[in-house]
């Protein structure tokens, strides 16, 4: 575990991240291109953090593992993505073409202009 004001300094030096795939560490890890070997929450609701770390998987930026799998399935699998880092930072470029990386933006923006037009006189 990672306390949450560590976290920026434990991206900036990993050049991978072993991570559950919640929708925030999916994110950021786009965000900040960053390859991963992901370990989805098998009781996630709706299934939701398998169905990240396959987008991340099929975008080619990240390796899934199931964690009812042995130990040493983990390590092949770090050291596979190891292998393949490079290959998979450079896949981020597909991804940001795929992705909106601005939509939370136009959101805000989209928001307060009919908070901003409900209140005006």
């Amino acid at each position: 575990h990672i306390a949450s004001g560590d976290i920026g300094a434990a991206y900036a030096a990993a050049s991978i991240v072993v991570a559950r795939a919640g929708a925030n560490t999916v994110s950021e890890l786009i965000l900040l291109k960053k390859p991963a070997v992901l370990i989805p929450l098998p009781w996630a609701a709706r299934n939701e953090q398998a169905k990240h770390a396959a987008y991340m998987v099929e975008m080619g930026v990240a390796k899934m593992f199931d964690q009812s799998h042995a130990p040493d399935e983990l390590l092949a699998t770090v050291i596979a993505a190891i292998d393949e880092k490079d290959a998979m930072t450079s896949r981020f470029e597909v991804v940001e073409q795929v992705g909106d990386l601005q939509a939370a933006a136009r959101m805000l923006q989209t928001i307060s202009s009919s908070i901003t037009a409900k209140i005006a006189p």
